[in-house]
């Protein structure tokens, strides 16, 4: 039944076999739990490369940030005055 479910129209009408492993039960699912700790690592590796800004950082952006807003009440100022120059 769940072939049916999931089979597509250029699928065969049988569901094809598994492929037979030869291992035992249990060295199968050693191999599963060694693949869910190497995908767990791996996703907890990147995690933890990740480190927080120290105090210079911070300031440096914090600077940034302040020129970015002083760059933007100049150039809305200059429009402003552009508007008011052009009406009279």
């Amino acid at each position: 039944e769940e072939w049916e479910r999931v089979r597509k129209p250029d699928d065969p009408q049988e569901a094809p076999e598994e492929a037979y492993d030869p291992r035992c039960l249990y060295e199968r699912l050693q191999e599963q739990k060694m693949k869910k700790e190497m995908e767990f690592e791996e996703a907890h590796k990147l995690k933890n490369m990740i480190k927080g800004l120290d105090d210079d950082e911070i300031n440096f952006l914090d600077q940034v940030d302040k020129h970015k807003i002083e760059a933007e009440k100049r150039k809305n100022a200059e429009e402003e005055e552009a508007i008011a120059e052009y009406r009279n």
